[in-house]
């Protein structure tokens, strides 16, 4: 099965899938055909735009794969709505049988949590994707200064633990720097991982374009990228055989998050839908925790 009616460009999806020798696991009918992407965003999208870009690339989808469900009614903004539209593109790309669900809130920790919650809650997609994050160094300081509440690692922790017991994937950005993520905001010289991809429960995703030279500790540190796809970026792919696992991400520098698309195979099909369990246990947690939303 080729799923590309076109020859592959030098940055569209089939070089991708070209570098990565993803053909054989389309051979065998791995597409994400009837499989769901969650992705968590902050901003709108034009679905019309996907679907040009879809059919611009030679890409066969369905006409109806797409859907959104706006946390607790928040009819979004426009402010950031590339980064949202590249998510669901490259997703849609990459796992062209699959459906694309997007979840859109206030771009603030209430929103995200709240989607999140809203995500496991529904399970309805089979992974989830989240491209936002901040540095373990960031949010101790936000917690500090009662910006951030200080069980929010536990509750992010219950909510993936949830996750995972479903079978749902999550794959979660880890930020501009690798470990060292909390350099920039001068808040630390030494480790400091982004969060919450640090969580045991997530797969960690890394895909950045990192400077030639760092300070570490007051010591000069230099690494050179490798280029993937023409550009200087690394880029994570897993596959198993049990596991559909397609992981794009691309990233400037000058970003909080990385584009990290995603498409797994359920490893866990038994689990009944419609679980509730995360709407019950995260108030006691953080308090005026609302799952309320719109779908469309």
């Amino acid at each position: 099965m080729r799923p590309f009616r076109r020859p592959r460009k030098k940055y569209s999806p089939t070089r991708f899938v070209h570098r990565y020798n993803l053909q054989s696991l389309y051979d065998n009918g791995a597409t994400g055909r009837s499989k769901t992407i969650g992705i968590i965003s902050f901003a709108n999208f034009h679905p019309n735009d996907v679907y040009r870009y879809w059919d611009d690339e030679g890409i066969d989808v369905k006409s109806n794969r797409l859907s959104v469900y706006r946390t607790n009614g928040f009819k979004g903004t426009w402010d950031g709505y590339d980064e949202t539209t590249i998510d669901v593109e490259q997703a849609g790309a990459i796992a062209p049988g699959s459906n694309i669900r997007t979840y859109i809130a206030r771009p603030n920790i209430t929103g995200m949590v709240n989607s999140i919650a809203a995500a496991v809650g529904q399970n309805v997609a089979d992974t989830l994707s989240l491209s936002w994050g901040q540095s373990e160094a960031q949010v101790a300081y936000e917690m500090k200064q009662g910006i951030t509440p200080k069980k929010y690692n536990q509750i992010m922790n219950l909510l993936f633990e949830q996750a995972a017991a479903q079978g749902m994937s999550v794959f979660t950005a880890t930020g501009d720097n690798g470990a060292y993520d909390g350099i920039t905001t001068g808040l630390t010289s030494g480790l400091s991982v982004d969060t919450p991809s640090n969580s045991s429960y997530v797969t960690a995703v890394g895909g950045t374009t990192l400077p030639k030279t760092y300070t570490v500790n007051k010591k000069k540190k230099s690494r050179s990228p490798r280029n993937v796809l023409g550009e200087q970026t690394f880029c994570t792919q897993i596959t198993s055989v049990n596991v559909f696992l397609v992981i794009w991400t691309c990233c400037k520098a000058s970003l909080l998050a990385v584009v990290a698309a995603s498409a797994s195979i359920m490893l866990f099909p038994a689990i009944k839908r419609e679980s509730v369990a995360s709407e019950l246990m995260m108030p006691p947690i953080y308090g005026s925790l609302s799952m309320g939303g719109q779908s469309s």
